[in-house]
């Protein structure tokens, strides 16, 4: 079987509510493409992991990978693409914020420019406070501390070579975070603007106290090096689901 040219990568956590939205948006925004699907269930406790053992019951292009305990939102996306066979990656997140029609968009950008990731910049307004706090602490987080990124905005919402991923997982510490460990090289990276959506379900799992700690912890591993450097693939203990 030929791989797909593009493997999306969305982690789910109990996202009964916006699956199915989600799964019709992304097949008719790449439905001229070469494409598979792969959701990471992060041990949901609603009814998200029987919602997706049908969609991959009737659609080959999907690939469900249950994890047996929750690893957080990092660590499950990386599971995903580390089954991934596209040539390309794209992420994603469960809740319907990021809209699924600027996916190829952003590929045609990384392309064109030659580039490792692209990162989608929402722009709209009416974003929740602590959300808009976060991104705030986050920026000059990544400003300080990563050079490489220093005008790029990063976020959950992108677009990447498949060999990049490769080149991130044999110096990964302890705690994983996507773009600290992409931002520890120099990368080719830009940002493509896109209208930011309000939540389609589900309540956010962000606070700012969780995400001052969230960064916190990117300073203690990926800056100060506390901790060790996991060089080994990670393998969660889950269930594979594809029926193609």
């Amino acid at each position: 079987m030929t791989p797909p040219d593009l493997s999306v990568v969305v982690p789910v956590y109990n996202g009964a509510a916006t699956l199915e939205k989600l799964y019709r948006e992304l097949c008719a925004a790449l439905q001229h493409f070469s494409f598979e699907l792969i959701f990471v269930d992060d041990a949901s406790t609603d009814q998200s992991l029987a919602l997706l053992r049908e969609m991959a019951k009737g659609d080959s292009r999907v690939t469900v990978l249950a994890l047996r305990q929750n690893h957080g939102q990092q660590e499950a996306t990386l599971c995903g693409m580390l089954v991934a066979k596209g040539r390309y990656l794209a992420n994603l997140d469960d809740d319907g914020q990021h809209p699924p029609e600027y996916l190829l968009p952003m590929l045609q950008l990384l392309q064109e420019k030659n580039l490792d990731i692209v990162y989608g910049l929402p722009v709209s307004q009416g974003r929740r406070l602590v959300r808009q706090g976060g991104s705030v602490l986050r920026d000059l987080l990544f400003y300080l501390f990563f050079p490489y990124s220093r005008g790029v905005k990063v976020s959950s919402f992108r677009v990447m070579r498949a060999e990049l991923v490769q080149r991130i997982v044999p110096e990964r510490p302890e705690f994983f975070y996507f773009s600290a460990s992409v931002f520890r090289h120099p990368v080719r990276a830009a940002n493509l603007p896109y209208p930011h959506q309000r939540r389609s379900g589900g309540k956010s799992g962000y606070r700012l106290s969780r995400l001052a700690a969230l960064y916190l912890n990117i300073v203690r591993y990926y800056v100060l090096g506390r901790g060790k450097t996991r060089r080994e693939a990670p393998a969660p203990a889950g269930e594979l689901i594809h029926y193609g």
